[in-house]
């Protein structure tokens, strides 16, 4: 605690200071003071409760004497709560549970603990060599290289996963804030997961790194996709049946499991949902597919599709409806049961067709002022951070949210900060 008085003019501090005492000290406890955090569950009956993550969720801030153990503030809440004799709990019929009372004195114990020392010479290791390397590779390598080199995923996928865990180890010790998502004890655990590409397969309380779940679906629609074209080159029209039925069924099992879910698509159901509807491989490949198609159109045709004017324009009608239609396609959200199945069904597949027109028409040059636009080299250089952006953004955005000393509100200013940071990272 800082106990330095804040500094003032003397004039002021003579005539206008109305303290009870002369000497600043003396407005301390003559005992040293610990600053606690308490997190609380609560449930109202008079209280219309959402599935979200952390909406029932109370943070109470205790300073109280240091000599005060968690255990002993644990047992003493506890018991208040049991026997509610808080006003609140007969003033708005609500029941609370002590979730975890934290001190918030960080002593640095936990950087011995675990896999920190580790996590930490591996980060350190990691960041010489990444210099290093790059050194190497601007002065000396890249006057014998003659073609362009392609980054590996894995390598700054991990060091993230370090990163993310020493940090959120950090935070766990000294952010006042309850944070859902905690990699210090699930990549702890579960960090082979993401190695192997396979934590989409599992549920997202045990995720390590949530928003790194695509990675994993990208991963398995590769392999899927090159076992695939293998096949093509000796059963072409076999691959064709097959591709196609994995598609048909992925539509279909989509809208199926909406259904039977009786999903509505609103923001708490799809929380609801995560690990049945939005993190799954079988869930997402349509889109993946209908690249494949593309690819294979673009390089079977080989700039030759030539179409007329009319039928261009039609097409690209068709194309930018069908992007506007999966947009804007739910701006209602209360629909019935049927209507968000088929949607969930087919809103991936269709915005996929959509962007796969595009594409096809500028490398057709049929895009005019689209592929000049598209085409601009100054795409180049961001392209290559979109990979890290991905990675590091939600980290940032989990950072600055446990280190500052307000909750966060709803407002224009911190929604349009937030998600221009988050934007890159986000993904239908």
């Amino acid at each position: 605690m800082n106990k330095a008085p804040f500094e003032l003019a003397k004039r002021y501090i003579l005539v206008l200071n109305n303290t009870r005492y002369r000497d600043p000290q003396d407005e301390f406890p003559p005992f040293q003071l610990n600053y606690f955090v308490a997190y609380i569950r609560h449930n109202s009956t008079l209280q219309y409760h959402i599935n979200m993550l952390t909406e029932d969720l109370i943070t109470l801030g205790l300073c109280l004497p240091a000599s005060c153990s968690t255990n002993n503030i644990s047992f003493i809440l506890k018991r208040i709560f049991r026997d509610r004799v808080l006003l609140i709990n007969d003033l708005y019929s609500v029941d609370l549970n002590l979730i975890q009372v934290k001190n918030l004195k960080d002593d640095h114990q936990w950087l011995l603990s675990g896999a920190i020392p580790f996590i930490c010479f591996a980060l350190v290791l990691t960041f010489v060599m990444m210099i290093s390397g790059t050194i190497y590779d601007i002065f000396i390598y890249q006057i014998y290289l003659k073609t362009e080199t392609v980054s590996k995923l894995t390598p700054a996928y991990i060091m993230m996963i370090g990163l993310a865990q020493l940090s959120s180890a950090w935070y766990d010790k000294n952010s006042q804030f309850y944070v859902e998502e905690r990699p210090h004890e699930t990549c702890a655990k579960y960090w082979w997961r993401n190695v192997l590409y396979i934590h989409n397969l599992f549920g997202y309380k045990t995720m390590c790194l949530s928003w790194s779940w695509y990675l994993s679906n990208d991963m398995q629609f590769y392999i899927i996709g090159l076992a695939l074209l293998i096949l093509s080159t000796v059963y072409f029209y076999v691959a064709v049946v097959i591709l196609s039925t994995i598609l048909i069924a992925s539509v279909i099992l989509s809208g199926y499991i909406s259904y039977i879910y009786e999903y509505v698509p609103t923001l708490d159901e799809l929380y609801r949902l995560l690990d049945v509807l939005y993190y799954p491989p079988w869930i997402r490949i349509g889109p993946y597919i209908i690249g494949m198609i593309t690819g294979y159109v673009t390089r079977r045709f080989n700039k030759k599709i030539a179409l007329k004017r009319n039928i261009v324009i039609l097409c690209w009608t068709l194309g930018a409806a069908c992007n506007i239609l999966v947009l804007f396609g739910l701006y209602k959200k209360q629909i019935s049961v049927l209507s968000a199945a088929i949607y969930v069904a087919l809103n991936r597949t269709v915005w996929a067709i959509g962007i796969a027109w595009i594409v096809i028409m500028c490398f057709t040059e049929h895009g005019d002022i689209v592929k000049k636009l598209l085409s601009c080299k100054i795409w180049i250089p961001l392209s290559r951070l979109t990979y890290c952006a991905y990675l590091l953004n939600p980290f940032i955005i989990h950072s600055i949210r446990s280190h500052s000393e307000t909750s966060a509100h709803f407002e224009l200013l911190s929604i349009v900060s937030t998600r221009t940071i988050k934007t890159p990272t986000s993904t239908n």
